[in-house]
């Protein structure tokens, strides 16, 4: 069971950095290091700490989801399912999302981290109709745009508290529109999925707490996002 294998795993994880913290109790304290690897959070998570006053630091991440077939729940469709009895005229092959992330982060207090993000998208759908017309259609395009400033609230022996706070600029489209076989010669819009941007401010926010030992680290981060305006779609 997969489920009970990474449960026992992160148990392990917690009681290898916990126990030898608790026998420093009566030795010297461990002094938290961003001097190493595991200082940082794992690759996606964001505002996970503060740099020291005047670092930079420069991060690139390429991200590639691919999606086939139709599903209900764990079930796979069949396409003589989808177009029999479901009765739609397109069934979905594959999808591919492509996004190319660049991040910038500036440390303007040894407590306040800047930091800004934003990525291009890619993606491509593969579709094929009842007829057996088979056809791709593809977007691309800048996806929002993320600022936010992550403080440092506590930062004692093996410890930190750190929150972060920021807002999404919709600068990547919401509408996007390409050529099918049921709109040539011209476009129609895309499915949402395959929109590079959510076309919508938005606001978040997130509390990480870290430990750290001379084995290694572990930490916990809890993040809200919530959007404020309706898009040129209509939706929120």
């Amino acid at each position: 069971d997969c489920s009970m294998v990474r449960k026992s795993l992160i148990l392990a994880a917690l009681v290898a950095v916990a126990s030898p913290l608790a026998a420093q109790q009566d030795e010297e304290q461990w002094i938290w290091s961003t001097n190493r690897p595991d200082a940082m959070g794992p690759a996606g998570v964001h505002g996970i700490r503060t740099l020291e006053a005047g670092q930079v630091q420069v991060t690139y991440r390429w991200v590639q989801s691919n999606y086939m077939g139709v599903w209900a729940g764990k079930d796979s469709i069949a396409l003589a399912d989808v177009f029999g009895a479901f009765g739609y005229e397109v069934a979905p092959l594959t999808v591919s999302d492509i996004r190319h992330t660049a991040e910038a982060a500036f440390g303007l207090t040894e407590d306040l981290t800047l930091t800004g993000r934003a990525e291009f998208a890619f993606i491509e759908r593969e579709q094929l109709r009842e007829d057996g017309t088979y056809y791709i259609t593809s977007t691309s395009g800048l996806g929002d745009v993320y600022a936010d400033l992550t403080y440092n609230l506590i930062q004692t022996g093996p410890y930190r508290f750190d929150v972060n706070a920021g807002v999404v600029v919709p600068i990547g489209a919401s509408a996007t529109y390409a050529v099918s076989p049921y709109s040539q010669p011209d476009e129609e819009a895309t499915p949402y999925d395959m929109r590079p941007g959510s076309g919508s401010f938005g606001a978040y926010g997130s509390a990480s707490a870290d430990m750290q030992n001379e084995f290694g680290s572990i930490g916990a981060q809890f993040k809200y996002r919530t959007y404020i305006n309706e898009n040129a779609r209509g939706y929120t």
